[in-house]
This record gives structure tokens, sequence and C-alpha cells, in this order.
């Protein structure tokens, strides 16, 4: 056995997360590769029909007195003279907590710092994953004390797994600083406790609140930027759209009177117990079949765009920053190469792009997050004071303002991306009669924050994503078996699909992985480089 393989079976025991549920494969997509080779239309439902799993368990959320408190902290931080409402997250859940805090600044007029988005290693990871530093917990603590968030502030830790060292970093840090902390996460906490010490450490602390969002496994086995990520937004969109307007909350039958906070907006809100209706309402109409066609016809554009070598441009607005989150994603979900910067012509262009629809790159950031990006600066004296690891002390990861900068997102013409189909997304979608896009809309009376609007996208993109990705043979029954291996969650996931696959031990895929980790080509999956030399039953998957 290799001596790296032998390390992270001995010494990495906190990252092998196979027991999770939300890494488990979901037992009515076991055949989701062929569901959606006979037919995408299918496919969609198929995916539309997991979404359902959300339902039943938002409504016990909404219930529950922990949403209330969490209610009530969020309103409290707002009216108190300095205090803010703090979302921490990494990777989509990162995504998810800047995305609350635009959601806030573009549809409450009040476009300050008392919402604020936390993403592991900043603005950066926005576009591009920051490799490893979800395996720090200093990492999360020092994004903490650089917002110097304090007693007044409500701090809230998103953490799909419920085990990501980062957040839970940063989560230790803010409750160390007085402030109100919860943690929602979406595994049974006792599962949690009995197996992870770094989040027992959390939920067994008395000044932590706990939100279990479990709903379980994901449609795509391990993929968290779906319905986990998804029953997130719904939560604490709902939530902050509470404490934005005030509104009475029902608990178990009862109402209670919650003090109406200053920056109320001038609107209908919805009352709590009705956000998981609404959203019950979304999928059937997301799933009626005018919609599920549309969402079929984008997945063929794009399949025949990526097979014909071309590529896939989305210009947005509002709804920008939504769509980065989910072309993110694909690259480790996927291993389809990330975002390119302008003139590095070293790495191939990404498949998919976004650019905003209006303004010019020199802007289009502040545009889309409602402010200057956030980025780290880090030097390498802060990361030897954090104890990082010596390659990253070595050489530190380029993710400061200035690196962001050189993504040409604005509206542009980009000669890098001259052959791109181009779809435009707005809200309802729509396209010229140059471009070429899904169609969706979803009319029903407006909500503070535009929060099911916001979701509309989401579950449109995770469909098109998804779906597009298994026409191209990238998942293998409901496995995304080209996987990125770029941090140990990453790293055991990919071991437990090649186990599955091979019909081989843990040990023997793990050092199948560590192996092809180390000598395949740039761009290629580990898990097909480590699969190519192990024997594979083909029939294994698709027979579950």
């Amino acid at each position: 056995m290799r001596a790296d393989t032998q390390h992270f079976i001995q010494n990495e025991e906190q990252f092998h997360l196979g027991f999770l549920p939300t890494e488990q494969p979901h037992p009515a997509t076991r055949n989701m590769d062929t569901v959606f080779a006979q037919s995408r239309e299918d496919g969609v439902q198929l995916l539309l029909n997991v979404d359902r799993d959300i339902v039943e368990p938002a409504r016990r959320v909404f219930a529950s007195a922990e949403f209330t408190v969490l209610v009530k902290a969020m309103r409290k931080a707002l009216v108190s003279q300095s205090g803010r409402i703090v979302f921490s997250g990494c990777g989509a859940t990162g995504r998810l907590a800047v995305l609350l805090e635009t959601m806030w600044r573009k549809n409450t007029g009040n476009p300050t710092d008392r919402v604020v988005g936390i993403i592991t290693g900043g603005d950066f990871a926005l576009v591009k994953s920051v490799e490893s530093f979800e395996d720090h917990c200093e990492f999360g603590r020092e994004q903490v004390r650089e917002l110097d968030v304090g007693p007044e502030d409500c701090f809230v830790a998103v953490s799909e797994g419920g085990e990501t060292s980062s957040v839970i970093g940063s989560l230790e840090e803010a409750c160390e600083r007085g402030a109100r902390c919860f943690f929602v996460f979406n595994n049974p906490a006792q599962i949690l406790r009995e197996r992870i010490e770094r989040a027992r450490r959390v939920i067994d602390n008395p000044q932590i609140t706990t939100l279990e969002l479990f709903s379980g496994p994901m449609a795509l086995a391990g993929s968290t930027r779906m319905q986990a990520t998804t029953f997130e937004m719904l939560v604490l969109g709902a939530a902050l759209e509470e404490a934005v307007n005030g509104q009475r909350l029902r608990v178990n039958g009862q109402r209670s009177r919650v003090n109406v906070s200053p920056f109320a907006v001038d609107r209908s809100p919805l009352t709590v117990d009705r956000y998981a209706d609404k959203f019950e309402a979304l999928l059937d109409h997301m799933s009626g079949d005018g919609i599920v066609a549309q969402i079929a016809a984008q997945i063929e554009l794009e399949e025949e765009t990526y097979r014909r070598g071309g590529l896939v441009t989305y210009y947005a607005d509002e709804f920008l920053l939504d769509v980065f989150t989910d072309t993110t994603e694909r690259t480790p979900t996927f291993m389809v190469p990330g975002f390119r910067k302008a003139g590095d012509t070293s790495v191939p262009p990404s498949w998919a792009f976004a650019k905003h629809a209006v303004v010019p790159s020199e802007t289009a950031w502040e545009a889309m997050l409602g402010r200057a990006p956030r980025c780290l600066e880090w030097t390498r004296g802060d990361y030897a004071r954090m104890d990082a690891p010596e390659r990253i002390i070595e050489s530190p990861p380029q993710i400061n303002r200035a690196e962001l900068a050189r993504f040409r997102i604005g509206a542009e013409d980009d000669p890098e991306r001259v052959a791109d189909v181009r779809c435009v997304i707005d809200y309802p979608f729509r396209g010229t009669k140059d471009d070429r896009t899904g169609a969706l809309s979803y009319d029903k009376p407006e909500d503070p924050l535009r929060l099911f609007k916001h979701l509309a996208v989401k579950l449109f993109f995770n469909t098109v994503s998804t779906g597009t990705m298994a026409r191209l043979g990238r998942i293998k029954g409901n496995w995304m078996t080209f996987v990125s291996a770029s941090n140990k969650k990453l790293i055991d996931r990919a071991v437990r699909l090649v186990a599955d696959q091979a019909d081989v031990s843990y040990e023997t895929a793990a050092d199948a992985v560590f192996e092809a980790r180390e000598s395949a080509a740039p761009g290629t999956s580990p898990v097909q480089a480590a699969l190519a030399k192990l024997p594979v039953d083909n029939r294994k998957l698709s027979n579950k």
C-alpha cells in the first residue's frame, strides 16, 4: 500500500464520509443515466421528483422552535445599532451565503453590510474552487476575525454534510467572540455526533442552536449542490425574509409577535407556514409538461453544443450570481474545464461561462454583488501563522481581488468566446432571435427577496447541468464518475465510487485513486484513471 494511501486510511478517518446519508446514492435514481439516455423529459421529471423530498421536512423545520429562535436572532441583529446577520459556508453553501447577502442588498433598499456572506476562500471561490481550503478550521476562523464578528451579530454557519472544517472553524470563532450562533446542516445530528468529532463539538455546544435539514440522499450521489443546498436556500431565505418584514410567526399553531425590523420593505410577505406550500407549488409548476419540455430543450442544446466542441455563455443581470453558483460547481462535480482568466491560454476554455448582460467587466463584479468583492489578500506569513500545509506556505494561492478581476465577466465582446451559443438568463428566462435559451416563467405574487424566483433558477440549472452531463456519459447510474479529488472529502468520494464500480475494497480503491492523482494527465479524472487499472463489471450499477 502506498504511504499516502496508508496515511489517508489511518489518519484521515474524519473525512471518510460514506456513512452520511447525503453521500449515499438515492434509491429512486439508481438508473438515472439510463433514464436520461432514453428520454430527456423523463430524466427531468426524475430529478424534479427528488426535489419533492424537501417539502415535508421543510414543514417540520418551519414549525420548529429553532426556526423561530433563528428569525428572532436575525431581527434582533438588524434592530441593534450595529448588529449584522453573517452567513458562512464553503463551496455551494458559501455561494448561497453570498447570494443571501446580495438578495438583501438588492431588494430591501438598504445595500449595507448589515447582512454579510462568507465563502471559504473569499469571493474568488465564487468562480473557482480554492483547492483544499475547506479542510482547515483555521482558515474559517481567520475570515471571521477579518470581519470582526462580535456580540451584536447573528452568525449562521451552513454545511450540507455537517462536517466541513472551515465552516466549523468559522462557527467556533464566532461563538468565542460572543455572537448568537446557529449551525445548519443536512444530515441527522445524531449520526454526526457519533462519527465526527468536529461536528460533535459544535452540535453539543449550548451556545449554538442547530437546525437539522435532513431530507435524504441527493439525486446525484454526494452532489449536495442539489437538494441539500435547495433546502438551505428555502429555509434561510424564508428566515431572512421574516427578519426583514417583521411577520407574525406561527409555531405549532400558536402566533408570537416579534419586533419589527426598521428595514422592513413595503410589500405583502408570506406567512411562515406557507413557505413549504409555495415551494411545492413551484415544483408542480416546473413539473408541468410545458416547462419540462423547455428544460429538456435546454439540455439538448447544451449537449449538442459540447459534442461538437462548442461553448455556452450565459448572460444575466439580477440572477448572474445564481448562474455562477451552478457553473462553478460543474468543475469539481463533472471534471469539465473551469473558468479561465482572460488571456490565459495554458488551460482550455470553460465549456460554460457567465457574463453580465449589461455592464462591462470593470464594474460587473460590483453590479453582481451589490458591493466590491471581498477577496483574501493573505501572505506567506499569514499562512505560516495559521499553520497551513507547507505547500500552501511555499506557494500561496493567488485568490486576491486583482486575480478575480482577470475573469472577463462583463457584457463587452470577448474574442475568447466568439463561437459560443449565447443564452440570455433573466426572469423570466428569455432570448432574442440571435440567442438560444430554455424558457421558464413563474409569475406568482412577488416575495420580498424574490426567494422563489431564485429557487426556480436554481432548480432549472441543477436539472440542466445534471441532465446534460448524464447525456454526455459523465454519470454512471447516479454516481458522478468524473468527480475531481481536490480535497479530502472529494478524495473519499472518489474512493467510494471506485470501490463501488470496481467491486473492490476501500483500501484497494484508495490505492488506485492516489496513484491516479499522481500520474493522471492534467484534466483527467482520477476516478476514470483508477477504474482503467481495475477490473470493472460494467453491468454493476445499471443492474442495481
